[in-house]
C-alpha cells in the first residue's frame, strides 16, 4: 500500500508492508520512497522525515547531479562511456550495422533497411556490441578472480538488471550487468569479487565483507562510484 506526501517540497511516496519491521528513506532520481511498516501512522512519518529533510534535500540533490552527469544520450558527438572511457559517438547509414572504435571516438554504422527512428538504430547496434564486449571481458575477469579466490560458480551469464549490478543464485550461478561494460576495471573486479564471495557466504556478513575487502581493499570507494552512476542502469 502506498500513498505521495510532500514535505518541504519534497515529494516522496510512502510505501506500508506487513512483513517490514522497520522504517527506511529509498533516495532515487526520479522519487524518494519511504518503506515503513503498516501500522506507522502518517503524523510519525512527517516527524520523521521533517527531522531529516536537510539530509534527504542533499542526498536528493547529489542523485540528481550524479544522474545528470551519467546519463548516456544517443545524439551526435555525445559523450558514451565504454571500460571508464568516454568516447564521442558519430553515426552514419550503411548496408550493414557495425561498430568501430578510432581514438577517442565510437564510429556506428547504422542499417539503412530498418524503419526504426535513427536513434533506435544506434541504441541497439549500441548495445548488441556492448553486451558481445561484456561477455568477453566480465568472463575473463571472472576467471581471474576464481583463480585468485579459489572459488568457483557452476555457470556464468550477462544481463540486463535494472536495478543491479550482479547476482549469485544459492546453487553458484553468476549473473552480471552487461552494462558493467560502461565502468573501469577496478569497478568491474569489485562486483566480480563481491559475487564469487557469495559463493562462500550468501548474505552481507561481516564474514562476506572481510572475505571481499581481503581481495578488494577499496570496496567501499567503488561502492560509492558505482552507486554515483545509478543512470547506468537505466539506459
Amino acid at each position: 500500500m502506498s500513498n505521495s506526501m510532500d514535505h518541504n517540497n519534497l515529494p516522496y511516496q510512502v510505501v506500508r508492508s506487513k512483513r517490514r519491521k522497520t522504517a527506511q528513506i529509498s533516495i532515487k532520481a526520479e522519487k524518494i520512497e519511504v518503506r515503513i511498516p503498516e501500522w506507522v501512522s502518517d503524523q510519525w512519518v512527517d516527524q520523521w522525515i521533517s527531522e531529516r529533510a536537510g539530509w534527504i534535500q542533499k542526498k536528493w540533490n547529489d542523485v540528481n547531479q550524479s544522474s545528470q552527469e551519467f546519463r548516456i544520450e544517443i545524439k551526435p558527438g555525445a559523450l558514451i562511456p565504454y571500460l571508464g572511457k568516454n568516447y564521442q559517438l558519430l553515426w552514419q547509414e550503411g548496408k550493414r550495422s557495425g561498430i568501430r572504435v578510432v581514438e577517442d571516438r565510437i564510429l556506428v554504422t547504422i542499417s539503412n533497411r530498418s524503419t526504426k527512428s535513427v536513434e533506435d538504430r544506434v541504441k541497439s547496434t549500441l548495445e548488441g556490441w556492448y553486451k558481445k564486449q561484456a561477455d568477453v571481458v566480465i568472463k575473463e575477469r571472472l576467471q581471474h578472480w576464481q583463480s585468485e579466490m579459489e572459488l568457483n560458480c557452476t555457470s556464468f551469464k550477462t544481463k540486463a538488471y535494472k536495478r543491479r549490478w550482479g547476482s549469485c543464485s544459492s546453487s553458484g550461478e553468476i549473473s552480471f550487468n552487461w552494462k558493467l561494460i560502461f565502468a573501469t576495471q577496478d569497478l568491474i573486479d569489485y562486483v566480480v569479487v563481491h559475487e564469487i564471495a557469495h559463493l562462500q557466504h550468501m548474505n552481507h556478513s561481516k564474514s562476506f565483507w572481510f572475505l571481499v575487502e581481503s581481495y578488494c581493499p577499496q570496496w567501499k570507494n567503488y561502492r560509492k562510484e558505482l552507486n554515483k552512476r545509478a543512470a547506468w542502469l537505466e539506459w
